[in-house]
């Protein structure tokens, strides 16, 4: 009776380890770790409750697979152009009186601090990217050459891998081109985030990629859509149908399809 008892919980402890694998998760100041859905001030444990995240409570975010720790920043440095390895986790304001602030930050490692383009014949040249006035983003090598980005097939900027595609359904602008950012590069399907800002607006739309074709996610329709592209996955569609996945997931749904 024992055994099974021992045996009950060691699979109940792998089915809940599993699971949180798919999820984001806090850690508070603590050492107290919750999982859930992150959802930009506050994240959502699979009972629905919701935990408020702030610099008083909260250390640690994992948010869409990416780890953030809270840190003291010199406004000055944090925004300045010489920042090549400090991320925030959201898209932060420069304060206007304060000297220092706290963010929520991850550090980019050696390498992904290289900013690169890849060039349609297939090249790869490494260098800085700077966005030059009146001339968009462009990368500049070591000696000095310059490269547009747009017609670039792909570039890394600050850690983060960007596509020139055509097939988007929604255009971009000039300081907003027909870019896309890979978020999630899977084997069965791939998640893209484009944005598109101005003086005036700033819109976020996400795509996915599934055999050959890019996919905008509507997000009134996102639960009908997901089941139509990816029907395959059983577990993920009843996930779905008990709105334990919505449009804000859509993150943690990619991957969740890719590993399942």
């Amino acid at each position: 009776m024992r055994k099974i008892i021992l045996i009950t919980l060691i699979f109940i402890s792998y089915e809940i380890s599993s699971q949180n694998k798919f999820l984001d998760f806090i850690v508070t100041h603590n050492n107290d770790t919750i999982y859930g859905r992150y959802r930009g001030n506050k994240l959502i444990d699979p009972n629905k409750k919701s935990h408020k995240v702030n610099r008083k409570k909260i250390k640690t975010i994992r948010s869409d697979n990416k780890i953030y720790h809270l840190a003291l920043l010199k406004n000055k440095e944090f925004f300045g152009d010489k920042n090549d390895s400090l991320i925030g986790i959201s898209k932060n304001q420069k304060p206007l009186f304060k000297e220092e602030s706290y963010y929520y930050i991850r550090k980019l490692n050696k390498k992904e601090r290289r900013d690169f383009i890849v060039t349609k014949n297939n090249d790869t040249i490494f260098g800085k990217i700077k966005q030059i006035t009146f001339g968009g983003k462009k990368l500049v090598t070591e000696l000095g050459e310059k490269y547009p980005v747009s017609s670039s097939k792909l570039y890394r900027e600050k850690g983060a891998i960007f596509l020139i595609r055509n097939d988007l359904k929604t255009k971009g602008n000039l300081t907003s081109p027909n870019e896309v950012e890979l978020l999630y590069n899977g084997k069965k399907a791939k998640l893209f985030k484009q944005v598109i800002e101005n003086t005036n607006y700033y819109n976020v739309h996400y795509y996915i990629e599934k055999d050959g074709k890019m996919e905008l996610i509507i997000p009134e329709r996102f639960t009908k859509m997901i089941m139509r592209i990816m029907p395959e996955n059983k577990k993920l569609l009843n996930k779905l149908r008990k709105r334990e996945y919505t449009f804000y997931d859509i993150y943690l749904v990619i991957k969740y399809f890719n590993e399942i």
